[in-house]
Order: structure tokens, then C-alpha cells, then sequence
């Protein structure tokens, strides 16, 4: 004979079996029980590649006790079992079937119920069928309320796809870029609550546009607008490279419904990396921001180098100007130090100090 346990759930008392029951006549000891199982799925309506969860009650309708009840549930195979609430449940005859357990009576009246969460598989198809069995090792006057069966549609979704891209190719540190965030519902059905979800990469988010974004613990949130079968939004976004950043800056994005289901959830992610040049531009005032940075992706080798072909202060450093104070071979920096400093007053350490005019 089995075990019977009683275990208190959510302030029920959950009756949970496992193993093959074997019935046994009343007698004058034990009586009779009438014992019924009931399940529910919610939502009403699967969605492909969302979760499902599926409510099993049971109880006792008297007169007597019931003794070692087993509660066997099977699920149908497009549904992958995710949590179940009760510690005592276990796996059955295969990865769709749990069955549980309880070392005790359950004396009339006694209710209880387990909660199963699975999550629907992305080709799922119409019908899910669930079905909930209750036994026990005592006769049982009206075994037709011993099963039970939900059947439950499943919608075909909305196929939603992310792409990311950029005007800059590479961006300096501390320096700022845009990403382009492309989001289409490519269908069947119509999405009213879209959401793509962005992780910077060495880079703090600053504006968005085309969308309500908002970042929180590390992450950047944007609810889009509704979108019929075929359409797309865009959203612009801005970001500011980490002044520590050294090979790429970018982001991660994914798309989301939390109403409609996906059955090609391939694209709902997208990537973009964008390689760091080796020097920052300086900035030009006083709390002044490196401006959106662009650097063409040949010159991406020799940014190192000053002065060096695509490097930002190349072309300075040959006119002389301002970049070139840091070209060790530029001709006006040799004369400007000859010429262009004045002896200054002197520091309190007594040392002259040079004042640049």
C-alpha cells in the first residue's frame, strides 16, 4: 500500500499520490469515500513558447476517510513541466507525467490543491489536452468524478524580429554613438504590448526616440506602440561610451510580448559591437561631452599612432593647429615653443612657471 501525505498548501491541505494504487472493499472499519479531482489551464488560450499553468483540486466528499489517495497528472508533450508547488510530487511513467505522494488520512471534507507551471514549446499545436486522475485504496462510490481533462487552444502568435544597426563604425572613449533598434511583426496576429529590452555594453544609455524608454539595473526598457501583422517601429537610441572602454561598446536587445506567444523565437534577439578607436576627442569647455563619433572603419588600425592615417588629430598635426602640439615632428610645434611661451611668475616653491599666451 502507499504512503499518504498531507502537506499544507497555500492554507489547503494538499492531497498529493504516487505509485499504482490498488482498490480495496469497504468495510465496517474505514466506510466509504467519494473522492473528485477537478483541473483547470490558464490562460484560456495557449501561446506558443509562453507559460501555462494548470490548477488540479481535489476532495474528499465523505462519509469516510480516504486512505493512501494518489493524484496522477499527465500533461500533454508540447508542454514542458517547469515548477510544480509541491515538494512532494515526482516524475511518473515519463517527462509528461507527475505523480505524488501522502503518508496519511484525509478525512471528509479535506481539500487541497497542486499548481503546475509548464511552458508551452514554440510549434505547439491545437489541442493541449491535460488530464488529472485521483484513486485511493478505499472503494469509492462514484469513481466518474476520479478524472478529469482540460482541452486548451493554442494561438498561432506573432512572429517578432529585432535588428540593430549604426551610422558609426567605431567610436572613441568617452565618446558618444546612436544605435538603431528595428522591430517587426511580421505576423499573424496583431501586438499591442511589445517591449525590447537593451544591455549596454561599456556604454550608459542617454536619449531614446520612437519609443518610452526607461533604464533600470543595467538595462534599458522600451514599450512600443501597437503593431498589426506587417509592421514595423524604430527606435533611436543614444549612448556614451565608458572612458575606460578599450576594444567594442554596443548593445543586446531582445523583443517581447507578454500577451502573444512566438513560434519562431530565432530573431527575437539581436547584437551590435562597435570597436573602440584608440584615442578620445578632448573636450572643447567647460562639462563639454564628446559629441557622436564616427571613424572610418580603415583607419580603425593606425588610430594608435599619432598623427597616423584616420587618426582624429591627424590632419591637425600637419596644419600645426592645436592637434599638432602633440606632433613631436610638427614645425610649428618646435617654433610655438620657442616663441609662443612667456616666463611667468614664479610658483611658492620659488621655480619659474611657464604661462602659454
Amino acid at each position: 500500500m502507499g504512503r499518504l501525505v498531507v502537506t499544507v498548501v497555500a492554507g489547503l491541505i494538499c492531497l498529493i499520490v504516487a505509485g499504482a494504487p490498488r482498490a480495496a472493499l469497504a468495510d465496517a472499519r474505514w466506510g466509504e469515500a467519494d473522492l473528485g479531482v477537478e483541473i483547470t489551464a490558464s490562460p484560456r488560450t495557449a501561446q506558443p513558447g509562453r507559460p501555462v499553468v494548470y490548477h488540479v483540486r481535489v476532495r474528499n466528499n465523505g462519509p469516510g476517510d480516504a486512505m493512501a489517495p494518489v493524484l496522477t497528472i499527465r500533461l500533454p508533450r508540447d508542454v514542458k513541466i517547469v515548477n510544480v508547488n509541491v515538494a512532494e510530487c515526482g516524475p511518473g511513467r515519463g517527462i509528461s507525467e507527475i505523480v505524488c505522494r501522502t503518508p496519511g488520512d484525509v478525512p471528509a471534507a479535506g481539500t487541497g490543491e497542486v499548481a503546475v507551471t509548464g511552458l508551452v514549446q514554440p510549434a505547439a499545436r491545437s489541442p493541449l489536452r491535460a488530464q488529472a486522475e485521483l484513486t485511493s485504496e478505499i472503494a469509492d462510490p462514484h469513481p466518474e468524478n476520479n478524472t478529469a481533462e482540460v482541452v486548451t487552444p493554442v494561438a498561432e502568435g506573432a512572429d517578432l524580429a529585432v535588428r540593430l544597426a549604426s551610422p558609426a563604425r567605431t567610436a572613441l572613449p568617452g565618446g558618444r554613438f546612436a544605435v538603431r533598434a528595428t522591430v517587426s511583426n511580421l505576423g499573424p496576429e496583431a501586438v499591442r504590448d511589445a517591449y525590447v529590452y537593451l544591455r549596454p555594453r561599456r556604454a550608459g544609455f542617454l536619449s531614446a526616440t520612437g519609443a518610452r524608454c526607461q533604464e533600470a539595473a543595467g538595462f534599458v526598457g522600451c514599450a512600443l506602440p501597437s503593431m498589426s501583422a506587417g509592421e514595423s517601429s524604430l527606435i533611436e537610441l543614444k549612448f556614451q561610451a565608458s572612458r575606460r572602454a578599450v576594444d567594442t561598446v554596443g548593445a543586446r536587445a531582445t523583443v517581447y510580448s507578454g500577451e502573444v506567444g512566438d513560434r519562431r523565437p530565432a530573431n527575437n534577439a539581436a547584437s551590435l559591437w562597435i570597436a573602440v578607436a584608440g584615442v578620445a576627442t578632448p573636450e572643447t569647455g567647460p562639462g563639454a561631452s564628446p559629441d557622436l563619433v564616427a571613424v572610418p572603419a580603415g583607419s580603425v588600425g593606425d588610430a594608435h599612432r599619432i598623427g597616423g592615417p584616420g587618426h582624429a588629430l591627424g590632419d591637425d598635426a600637419r596644419r600645426g593647429t592645436a592637434g599638432g602640439e602633440y606632433h613631436a615632428g610638427g614645425r610649428r610645434h618646435a617654433a610655438e615653443q620657442d616663441q609662443g611661451h612667456q616666463r611667468g611668475p614664479d610658483d611658492q616653491r620659488r621655480k619659474p612657471v611657464h604661462s602659454h599666451i
